[in-house]
């Protein structure tokens, strides 16, 4: 079935007692400009990407949601979905936002060692919540980040390298259709529905509760180590990359890459592994082995997971951000130097690169098991060209940003849904790869008309 070609209702044309009625059936409420709540609801991490909704749906119950949905297809309103306000597609001017922040409670049952997470949490209620427990979920670098956003689009994080991708510990959820119906979903229900779910983002519905298998992770050997980056030392710091990815199964390596001062790259490396002591000892031979010089500085030792988590955001605050990023197989020596380059010309001191391991568990899962496809990418490079605000900051950032982004081409196996930037819709098989053609299936399945629109886009 081909998707509705119709144009859009605008909000101002529905009538203002059909708004009351719906405020009246709301657990939650609907914003407009008029309300002093408005400008705070619709901020977002990425403060380029703010926005002016007509109307903010903010729903604190599943109900709710079915209300927003229902409520936009009767009038046909053109809807976003906010969740963590990390993506690009939360908020669009001019349209009705059905916002999840109220959503955010965490259940755990440590029985099933499962967790089940609203639709609007974050990664700190997430992990507040496990860390009581003694348990985690595999999920992002971020504390700030949403639960949702992260999990439909496939999921990297600090404990991937040990147990794969969040999609990986996703067994099933509950989902508002586009006709505003519940439906649980998982691999016995509806089972086409629950593999798209599973790394191509919010196409086919509102995903109002998570369920996530729990690790057991309590305190982990972490921290941060710095070295000078330079054509000189690249070669030294791809190795260690290389080594720690290879041959050293209970140790993970994250980099940050920066230049604070506009003289010196400096590579920042996070350790991780789940055994401390172990985790030591490994790091140490992994140093070693590559002969590193003694870094410009070093803090690692045994921490809360959860400090891990939060341990890179004094890097990445709020800001006005032009991002992009890759998939890339391996981290080369001229990848590194590429780096070197992009770091030399950075517009902005907060301008910086992060390269995150993907890790064996994930790439020993077949690109057709879930929709999340480039499955043997080791690492993720993202490009985060963070400026002051003013137009003119904004074009040299981008500038910057997209000079860096293609000269990483050549060394790419294909993008990751969850950076931002634009993506055209000629090159969705970039993210979606083989995958496409049976996603689209799904998407005819459960939304036909393309309702669910505002995303990294399947079209039916």
């Amino acid at each position: 079935m081909a998707p509705e070609t119709k144009a859009y209702a605008s909000a101002s044309d529905v009538l203002q007692e059909e708004w009351e009625k719906l405020s009246r059936q709301l657990c939650g409420r609907v914003l407009t400009e008029k309300d002093k709540a408005y400008d705070e609801a619709r901020l977002q991490w990425n403060l380029d990407l703010l926005k002016r909704p007509s109307h903010i749906i903010r729903c604190e119950s599943v109900s709710d949601v079915q209300l927003a949905v229902k409520f936009c297809r009767k009038h046909s309103l053109e809807p976003t979905v906010a969740g963590g306000r990390h993506s690009p597609y939360c908020f669009k001017d001019d349209t009705v936002a059905i916002d999840l922040e109220g959503l955010h409670g965490v259940h755990v049952d440590t029985d099933k060692r499962i967790a089940h997470v609203q639709g609007g949490a974050r990664l700190k209620h997430l992990d507040s919540e496990c860390a009581i427990h003694g348990l985690h979920v595999v999920a992002g670098h971020n504390s700030t980040t949403g639960v949702a956003g992260l999990t439909l689009g496939g999921g990297v994080g600090y404990l991937s390298p040990f147990w794969g991708l969040t999609v990986d510990s996703f067994p099933s959820a509950q989902l508002v259709t586009a006709e505003g119906e519940i439906v649980e979903v998982s691999d016995d229900l509806h089972p086409e529905l629950m593999w798209a779910l599973r790394g191509s983002g919010w196409n086919y519905g509102i995903v109002t509760r998570f369920d996530f298998a729990l690790r057991p992770v309590t305190t982990v050997f972490a921290g941060v180590a710095q070295w000078p980056l330079s054509y000189e030392t690249s070669s030294m710091i791809t190795e260690l990359v290389r080594v720690v990815y290879d041959e050293f199964t209970d140790l993970a390596l994250t980099v940050a890459f920066a230049n604070p001062d506009g003289q010196q790259p400096i590579a920042i490396c996070q350790p991780c592994a789940l055994d401390p002591e172990k985790g030591q000892q490994d790091w140490e031979s992994a140093k070693a082995r590559v002969a590193l010089p003694p870094p410009l500085m070093e803090q690692v030792g045994p921490r809360p997971y959860r400090e891990l988590q939060a341990m890179m955001e004094p890097m990445q605050p709020p800001s006005h951000i032009y991002e992009k990023g890759w998939l890339i197989r391996d981290f080369t020596t001229q990848v590194a130097d590429e780096v070197v380059d992009a770091l030399a010309e950075r517009p902005f001191p907060g301008c910086v690169m992060a390269l995150a391991p993907f890790g064996k568990a994930a790439n020993g899962v077949s690109d057709e098991a879930t929709a999340f496809f480039n499955r043997k990418s080791r690492f993720w490079l993202l490009i985060l060209g963070f400026f002051p605000e003013g137009a003119d900051n904004r074009q040299k950032a981008m500038d910057w940003s997209r000079k860096a982004h293609g000269a990483f081409a050549e060394y790419s196996t294909g993008r990751y849904i969850s950076v931002l930037g634009g993506i055209e819709e000629d090159k969705m098989d970039s993210i979606y790869g083989a995958n496409l053609q049976r996603l689209q299936e799904v998407k005819r399945q459960w939304d036909p008309h393309n309702f669910f629109h505002h995303n990294r886009n399947v079209k039916p």
